[in-house]
């Protein structure tokens, strides 16, 4: 700021300050340094014609000046994410942003760290100087929310009772899945931890099973993904050499096997030539033809195998 002070006597007129730390003085130019009291006085020493004038001593209050600070809104954001904020002081200092809550988002600068869902509160600061008093502060409070994540679970092929696989699927945040099912215990289930999980097809019929995500602190949990598929007896095959030929009296093992490892039931189409046993025993009774017929029913894992008939002569003993 700029005085004019004068004299009667016209003569120039000195300026010095008593408050240096407050303000100082160039001619008649005051640099307002901090806030308090400046206290200017005045002089004039005279010449040859004036007397040294009385000096005059003038005080007034310097303060500092007012900012105010600009804080945007914030949408709603994601966990897991960071969000830039841009704070502004009236003036022109740099704002101090901090949260005011640590567990869902923390501040580094004016960068936001979204760490978990809940509301984040951050405030902004601006503590002033010399020139400016400190700001108020301004406080901006948004929504922190959990991403959204979807598991992919591909179809599963058909199976034969008996078969063990493991079970595959994945989500979009990456966290593990975990696999149940609703199925009987006699069709189907699932067995793992951590990821790792095995489906055993244990009988014949459908099989449906679950892949679900539960989500964290980060995610939601995911819509669960159901997979059914069919579970199908195996084929069998029955392998039943040919008897040679036999006389009447005689006894033979039969020797019918099932690919299944089932054990294989005989009978005998032709009674008044030949007779089988429950173990397979063939008993020649008379002279002809002995057709026996071989068969495997199956089980809940394998089907039923096709018939076989073998036929072989028996003649009569010597």
């Amino acid at each position: 700021m700029t005085f004019t002070p004068t004299a009667t006597s016209g003569l120039a007129v000195t300026l010095t300050s008593n408050s240096l730390s407050v303000c100082t003085l160039s001619g008649y130019t005051a640099t307002l340094l901090a806030p308090g009291i400046c206290s200017i006085t005045a002089t004039q020493p005279g010449n040859s014609k004036y007397a040294a004038a009385t000096s005059v001593t003038s005080t007034f209050s310097v303060v500092q000046l007012a900012q105010t600070i600009t804080f945007p809104a914030i949408s709603p954001q994601t966990s897991g994410t960071t969000v830039s904020v841009a704070p502004t002081a009236s003036s022109g200092l740099p704002v101090t942003v901090t949260s005011n809550s640590t567990t869902v988002c923390t501040v580094s600068g004016y960068t936001v760290s979204l760490l978990a869902p809940g509301n984040c509160s951050l405030t902004a600061s601006q503590a002033g100087n010399t020139t400016y008093s400190a700001a108020k502060s301004v406080t901006n409070t948004f929504a922190v929310s959990q991403l959204a994540q979807t598991i992919t679970f591909n179809t599963i092929a058909t199976q034969n009772v008996g078969a063990s696989f493991t079970l595959i699927a994945t989500s979009t945040s990456n966290l593990p899945v975990s696999f149940s099912t609703t199925s009987a215990s006699n069709v189907c289930t699932v067995t793992g931890s951590a990821g790792v999980y095995t489906a055993t097809a244990t009988g014949y019929g459908t099989c449906a099973i679950t892949a679900t995500q539960a989500g964290n602190t980060e995610y939601k949990a995911a819509t669960p993904v159901t997979r059914s598929f069919s579970i199908v007896e195996v084929a069998q095959t029955i392998t039943f050499p040919v008897p040679p030929a036999q006389v009447v009296g005689n006894t033979y093992q039969l020797q019918a096997t099932a690919s299944s490892g089932l054990a294989v039931s005989y009978t005998s189409e032709s009674t008044t030539v030949c007779t089988v046993s429950s173990t397979g025993l063939a008993t020649m009774v008379g002279k002809g033809t002995c057709k026996i017929q071989a068969a495997q029913a199956g089980n809940y894992e394998y089907k039923a195998a096709s018939v076989v008939t073998v036929t072989f002569s028996v003649t009569a003993a010597p």
